[in-house]
């Protein structure tokens, strides 16, 4: 689920309400054009609280 933002917003808010139930989130964030840079972030959470951040850099390409 995503809305386009990266900070707060709707899909946010749902990950922050499922984290605090206890359950486990996967995020993955990643750019929708060039100029955004290519850096794709996964984040895991869990037990209530983020448990890992991966950034994986694939360039983009035509």
């Amino acid at each position: 689920m995503a809305n386009g933002l990266s900070g707060d917003g709707p899909a946010q808010a749902l990950r922050d309400q499922l984290v605090a139930e206890g359950a486990r989130v996967v995020t993955i964030f990643h750019p929708l054009a060039r100029h955004e840079g290519g850096r794709h972030v996964i984040t895991t959470y869990g037990a209530g609280k983020r448990l890992r951040v991966r950034t994986v850099h694939v360039p983009f390409r035509p």
